[in-house]
């Protein structure tokens, strides 16, 4: 074992996700989230930053960019979320991946905790539906 193994996050991270917690990187892609946690067995999930989705439509090596950290991510049996998806445009570039979910302020602003169980409901709704009409 390598000796990163053995600090005390480290540590913490590996017994958390023993327990089952799903391990996240945020902010991938940017200042010490480095490719280096890639080989890390107890991460479970890259969140793309925004920054990389900010100026998709108009910057194609953005496009690129996000489309091989998507790739990277399933060849190493990780989950992407893409943060900081904002309009139609983007989600449309980003939809040729079903490997990622999105978050960003197209689907929602902040909400208050007592608010996030029917925006989640709401939500698997519009999802269920055309699922429904084809049955």
């Amino acid at each position: 074992m390598s000796e990163e193994n053995h600090t005390p996050i480290a540590r913490q991270l590996a017994a958390a996700h023993a327990a089952g917690l799903r391990i996240a990187v945020d902010e991938f892609g940017l200042g010490r989230s480095s490719l280096i946690h890639l080989r890390k067995p107890e991460i479970d999930i890259l969140k793309i930053d925004r920054v990389f989705v900010r100026d998709l439509v108009s910057a194609p090596e953005n496009a690129a960019i996000v489309g091989a950290m998507i790739e990277l991510a399933r060849i190493l049996d990780k989950q992407v979320v893409i943060e900081g998806v904002e309009t139609a445009d983007q989600i449309a570039l980003l939809a040729v991946s079903d490997q990622a979910w999105v978050q960003g302020f197209l689907y929602s602003r902040p909400l208050a905790a007592s608010d996030a169980a029917d925006f989640v409901a709401k939500m698997n709704a519009e999802v269920d539906e055309p699922r429904r009409r084809r049955a």
